[in-house]
């Protein structure tokens, strides 16, 4: 079982405090899709420590920031995480990767890696076809994005197995798109999805967006198995980058964080000046926002956020890169997106092995929620905050609909299954208004509107449909269990 709340720890190891500033944005030409090498290099989206703070900087360790957001220390009476597997992709390599996130998780009394008893297992893969990769090329950040992304992946699913796929560079074709530009290898992004077991697969990279985007947006999608796909939105501001404003992936931006405790209790939070927003300048706008009151007029950006500020970043073990013992401090929305991801797997785990939800049934669902009495409850409002656009209440460009609440979001991840088309509804009117109604679901925190107008039907009367498919649409239902309340308007 995950142990208790603990301080910060006491082993004396001076934190990173600078780090090598990210390698130049690359424009992305217009290349033909099927075109070798269509896509030139992804850039990590690590923030960078700077002067510029509003506060001053403030660390944390997995304990405080789970602390913090409330994630849950048991899922159904499980270990956290146990019997799913996220996946990772990232460039390059990291070779001391299964040491570094041991040592990490001595220090901060999480379970190792290492598949003993209970444990997880980190499994280093490389796409088929693919070429082995070595070290990053100086400058570039991988190796440190590969250490975060591990480390705080397993920092909010600590029982979760992760399978780390490394591409061999940081060519989009290597990172997602090969399969649809017809290269003779497979995308990291390919791979990750078809790996057994495999619920999410987080990626914190991405680079201007292009013309011919929405030919790779099939990417994030499978046709088999319900798999969600967890991108960065960037760690400049405004615009955010793509993949990130694909429709098929779920975007996630940053904030700042501060705390009112040293154990982590939750105090405020800020909109991140680097956390990537905005309005895609290709990708129309999805159902799931435009139907839950959020239209930009195309796809927008972020979708929902979590800690990512540097200056309040959290602690990572990374003996490639850095000096020493390899303890430092890192953020950005390559912070942000592996710990949603992380989140997504627990909400998995308590659907059942079999029973993982897609990008769009993950958004369905936030969105859901966001158009909902539960807002409040499952999510935090980020309200201040500035990236180019301002933050404010409700959804904005610079948070989405805010951070988590996280043991909301599980409950709220965990109570949704995929449609079903048989069965039917009987609505019993004991006491409210007769005339035309509006029909919702409001199972715990979550409302969904019945897609077919009622005719009148007065107070006491009983309506009937035998078409349930016509109720549940496309979109995910509370389980039937969870049917019975009934709300009129």
């Amino acid at each position: 079982m995950p142990r208790p709340d603990r301080s910060r720890p006491t082993v004396r190891f001076r934190p990173n405090a600078s780090l090598e500033r990210l390698e130049e944005r690359q424009l992305l030409s217009a290349v033909p899709i099927a075109t070798s090498s269509a896509l030139p290099a992804m850039q990590t989206d690590i923030g960078v420590l700077s002067a510029v703070s509003s506060a001053p900087p403030a660390f944390y360790t997995p304990s405080q920031v789970r602390t913090a957001y409330g994630v849950p220390n048991l899922i159904n009476g499980t270990l956290p995480g146990q019997g799913m597997t996220v996946a990772i992709v990232d460039a390059y390599s990291q070779p001391n990767i299964q040491s570094d996130v041991n040592l990490f998780s001595s220090f901060f009394s999480l379970p190792k890696m290492d598949g003993v008893g209970s444990d997880p297992t980190l499994s280093v893969l490389v796409p088929t076809g693919q070429s082995t990769p070595g070290l990053p090329p100086s400058g570039t950040n991988w190796g440190i994005e590969i250490s975060l992304d591990v480390e705080w992946v397993h920092s909010i699913a600590p029982y979760a197995n992760i399978d780390l796929v490394t591409c061999q560079d940081s060519s989009g074709d290597s990172l997602y798109g090969a399969e649809a530009d017809g290269l003779s290898y497979a995308s990291g992004v390919g791979y990750a999805k078809s790996l057994p077991g495999v619920v999410v697969v987080s990626n914190s990279y991405g680079g201007p967006e292009f013309s011919g985007e929405t030919a790779y947006d099939s990417q994030f999608t499978t046709s088999s198995n319900n798999v969600a796909f967890v991108f960065s939105t960037g760690d400049s501001g405004a615009p955010a980058e793509y993949p990130a404003y694909s429709p098929n992936v779920v975007a996630v931006g940053g904030t700042s964080l501060y705390t009112k405790s040293i154990k982590g209790q939750y105090g405020s939070e800020i909109g991140w000046s680097g956390s990537g927003g905005g309005v895609s300048l290709y990708e129309p706008t999805p159902s799931y926002q435009s139907s839950n009151g959020v239209n930009y007029g195309m796809r927008s950006v972020p979708d929902v956020s979590w800690l990512a500020d540097p200056n309040t970043g959290v602690y990572i073990v990374d003996t490639l890169d850095i000096g020493g013992s390899g303890l430092g401090v890192e953020g950005g929305t390559s912070l942000a997106a592996p710990m949603w991801a992380g989140l997504i797997a627990l909400g998995d785990q308590a659907r059942g092995i079999g029973n993982s939800l897609s990008s769009t049934g993950v958004l369905d669902s936030l969105y859901g929620a966001y158009n909902s009495p539960s807002y409040s409850t499952d999510f935090h409002d980020i309200t201040s905050g500035y990236n180019g656009h301002s933050a404010g209440t409700g959804y904005d460009l610079v948070t989405g609909i805010g951070t988590p609440k996280a043991q909301a979001i599980f409950n709220l991840l965990g109570a949704v299954t995929p449609a079903v088309t048989t069965g039917s509804l009987t609505i019993a009117n004991t006491g409210h208004s007769a005339g035309p109604l509006n029909v919702y679901y409001n199972p715990e925190k979550s409302v969904w509107v019945y897609s077919k107008p009622l005719s009148p039907i007065s107070i006491n009367s009983v309506f009937t449909d035998g078409a349930l498919s016509d109720f549940v649409t496309t979109v995910d239902i509370p389980k039937a269990k969870k049917i019975g309340s009934l709300l009129f308007s």
